[in-house]
């Protein structure tokens, strides 16, 4: 949460910059080179991300910030009116977890189906799965623990050590339940909302959105000694802001470095079961050509350094970050996605390329069908853009 003193002490950068209320508050004041200090409110409505202004410090407090922002909810909440819940008595958590994972899991490796398997079947269904669907409408799914259940409940799930991964699957879990007709969100929250907020940092998932500490940050990462694969990917990932686990099993065949892109297919994505086209930068081509000679004789870009046969170890990227003092509260792998989020907004890119870029889709889009390459000259020059800006971050 911010303090009076910290808005206080918030000096003029080179650059614009957010300082956030807190990890999961849309309030931010935004500081501009020039020392003003404006206060703003970030929401979605009717699948749009918006921003409102809310006044200038000092004139408007911290306080009244806040304030600010709960009224004008409060008004968009009676402008909407209560939404029309559906009736899907007979389903349960238990059934739509079971479908959902029916269809997402075959597409995982063997390594991370059973790690979700097990999470699944040892720790939520004992917990949540005889619940019926609609006890789970909620705009954000921590809190489902903080509204819905009993504070109990969460220990059930096993404590905070591991409840990234679990939190996870209920999201997705509920995000099919939504995109399937099972649930229908209540209150001022839409089902675009949802969606939107799934994305928010959770802990563990600190990201870095100063450009000064994020220049520090990409030149801790340029400095690291380690294995090839492992220095190589930890400085690929800040310009191409995938999700880490989709990096570390890159593999050659699905890169071109004739016609700069990575394409991921569908049955090897993460989360949303789609294929998605990543355009790359010339700096980025240029470390890929560097690392084909040295990694190209195998699968995988970044092999394991015990058999070129296997990834590098899902925990390897976090390590080295870890060892270049940025670890848990400080950044993240998942918080580059945060980091070019947060920054490419403030660089002035439109906020439609750059969800198009994280592979934000519309829950429905894998039904309807997604073309990974649409807007893809658009968001090359997003990417050249995002990659000279880190560059010039780097070198400052």
């Amino acid at each position: 949460m911010l303090t009076p003193k910290q808005i206080e002490n918030a000096r003029p950068a080179q650059r614009p910059y957010r300082l956030y209320d807190g990890d999961r508050s849309c309030v931010f004041l935004k500081v501009t080179p020039k020392g003003g200090k404006l206060w703003k409110f970030e929401y979605t409505l009717r699948d749009r991300r918006r921003v409102k202004s809310l006044g200038t410090f000092p004139e408007i407090s911290l306080a009244d910030a806040r304030a600010a922002a709960a009224e004008f909810m409060r008004s968009l909440a009676e402008k909407a009116g209560p939404a029309k819940t559906p009736e899907y008595p007979k389903d349960t958590l238990g059934e739509a977890a079971r479908e959902w994972a029916a269809g997402f899991f075959p597409g995982l490796p063997t390594e991370t189906r059973k790690r979700y398997a097990d999470i699944l079947e040892e720790n939520i269904l004992p917990v949540f799965g005889e619940l019926p669907i609609l006890f789970f409408r909620c705009a954000r799914i921590p809190s489902v623990a903080s509204t819905h259940l009993d504070p109990g409940m969460l220990e059930a799930l096993g404590g905070a050590d591991i409840l990234r991964d679990k939190t996870w699957l209920m999201e997705q879990i509920l995000t099919f339940a939504i995109a399937e007709g099972k649930l229908t969100l209540f209150g001022p929250g839409s089902e675009q909302d949802w969606y939107s907020c799934r994305h928010e940092r959770i802990p563990g998932w600190s990201a870095v959105t100063d450009p000064a500490k994020l220049g520090e940050l990409l030149r801790a990462i340029w400095s690291h000694r380690g294995s090839p694969a492992v220095c190589f990917a930890l400085k690929v990932l800040p310009y191409v802001f995938v999700r880490s686990g989709e990096l570390q099993n890159a593999v050659w065949e699905e890169v071109s470095l004739e016609g700069s892109y990575w394409l991921m297919p569908a049955a090897r994505r993460m989360k949303s079961g789609t294929g998605h086209a990543v355009p790359l930068a010339r700096q980025v081509n240029a470390m890929l050509n560097e690392l084909k000679k040295l990694t190209g004789d195998g699968p995988y870009l970044f092999p394991n350094k015990h058999s070129k046969n296997r990834p590098i170890g899902s925990g390897a990227l976090g390590h080295a970050l870890k060892r270049e003092g940025f670890g848990p509260g400080t950044a993240s792998c998942h918080g580059f996605r945060t980091t070019a989020s947060t920054l490419l907004r403030e660089l002035g890119y439109p906020e439609d390329l750059i969800d198009l870029q994280l592979a934000h889709r519309p829950l429905n889009a894998a039904r309807r069908g997604f073309d990974p390459f649409d807007r893809f000259e658009e968001r090359s020059r997003m990417m050249q853009g995002w990659a000279d800006y880190l560059d010039s971050l780097r070198t400052w």
